[in-house]
């Protein structure tokens, strides 16, 4: 089944404007000062929950600010490193599963690059050439990486050496692994599909249509249970990860980014309009929306849940952090086990002689036996009268 999700527009927006404003005000804080002349490009909270990597800079090669990716303290919002990147921004981050390690992808001939946190030293670069990289996304379960580049294609890097490994013959601009680290889902800027692929034998699991615009965000639940896809014709579909169904369509439009909550159960979107709203997912309601004056590029959530980190255009020189209402997931109902009494024989007699029908000594024996459980019925029915 299919469920669409529109925002009522019967409100009256400057009221509604007042209201967000001081939602805002009161439930956000600013992090660490960046260039105001810069875009934030990506952002992304460590698993360990400890930091948060994002890279600003202009759209742009040798812009008149240098671009940057830092590294700040998730509690304080100090910043703990400055990573070198060169002269191209950094578009797309990811972290390491155990948050030693962060992978950048640049624009530039040099493609992507993997920096060790602790030092703020390079530990791999591609060296790809050509037009350079998009995205990239580090498998949970292994050093492998998945890199998107200009071309529209996708490639698997092992992320400690930067040696390449295989390339994937799949359409892909933005991607995101499945959590166990099998598959991947991928969007193409130039089409309307979302792909999921096997990774191991580089074969198209599915194909996903819905979207009558190229997508530009993908993200994969959590749970495992299902996907979530942002497209240019101004919709952000859920769909169910195993069979490929589409389950809901919010409309939000122009969005840049989307990502699932740790519940599995809300999504935050990203809107170049200016906005982020996260939405219920089973219900179909926003619970929390945000106003920007400029357009929001990036959004992530912290690995518990409770903050919700963005960043884009228009920005006052600052990384903002918010703590969205968060929902709880729907509990699972599990029976309560009952009691099933066993019954343990005390007869150890084993019988080792089957009876003949057609044996007469056999046939007397039962006779015997039939008369005695007879007299025994008897003798039950004098001594209790009533037990009929």
């Amino acid at each position: 089944m299919i469920v669409s999700f529109r925002l009522k527009q019967s409100q009256t927006w400057l009221g509604v404007f007042l209201v967000l404003f001081l939602v805002v005000l009161v439930s956000t804080k600013a992090l660490a000062q960046i260039p105001q002349t810069q875009y934030l490009q990506a952002v992304f909270w460590s698993p360990d929950g400890t930091l948060i990597a994002y890279s600003t800079g202009e759209d742009v090669c040798n812009p008149p600010v240098p671009a940057s990716v830092f590294i700040v303290n998730a509690t304080t919002g100090n910043i703990v490193k400055t990573l070198p990147i060169g002269d191209c921004s950094i578009l797309d981050l990811a972290w390491s599963s155990d948050s030693t390690r962060l992978a950048g992808a640049s624009g530039d001939g040099l493609g992507f690059r993997v920096w060790d946190v602790d030092t703020g030293l390079m530990t791999a670069i591609a060296h790809s050439g050509g037009q350079g990289d998009l995205s990239v996304d580090w498998n949970p379960s292994s050093n492998e990486i998945f890199v998107t580049g200009l071309g529209g294609a996708g490639n698997l890097y092992n992320a400690i050496t930067g040696e390449f490994i295989k390339a994937l013959r799949v359409p892909a601009t933005n991607a995101d692994w499945s959590p166990d680290g099998i598959q991947i889902a991928s969007v193409r800027y130039s089409m309307n599909s979302v792909y999921v692929t096997d990774v191991e034998n580089d074969s198209l699991q599915m194909t996903l249509e819905g979207h009558s615009e190229p997508a530009v965000s993908i993200d994969w639940s959590p749970d495992g249970s299902k996907l979530a896809s942002a497209s240019w014709d101004g919709t952000t579909r859920i769909w169910d990860a195993n069979s490929g169904q589409s389950l809901a369509i919010f409309n939000i439009s122009n969005p840049s980014d989307v990502r699932w909550h740790p519940n599995s159960r809300q999504i935050a979107v990203a809107s170049f309009d200016g906005f982020v709203q996260v939405w219920d997912v089973e219900t179909g309601q926003i619970t929390d929306t945000y106003i920007n004056s400029g357009g929001v590029n990036a959004i992530a959530w912290s690995p518990d849940g409770t903050q919700l980190a963005y960043g884009g255009v228009g920005f006052t020189g600052e990384l903002t952090i918010v703590e969205p209402t968060i929902i709880q997931p729907t509990p699972i109902y599990t029976p309560t086990p009952t009691h099933t009494p066993t019954f343990t024989s005390t007869n150890t007699h084993t019988p080792t002689h089957t009876p003949d029908p057609y044996s007469y000594a056999d046939a007397c024996s039962a006779d015997a036996t039939s008369h005695a459980h007879a007299d025994a019925r008897a003798t039950d029915s004098d001594s209790y009268p009533n037990s009929r």
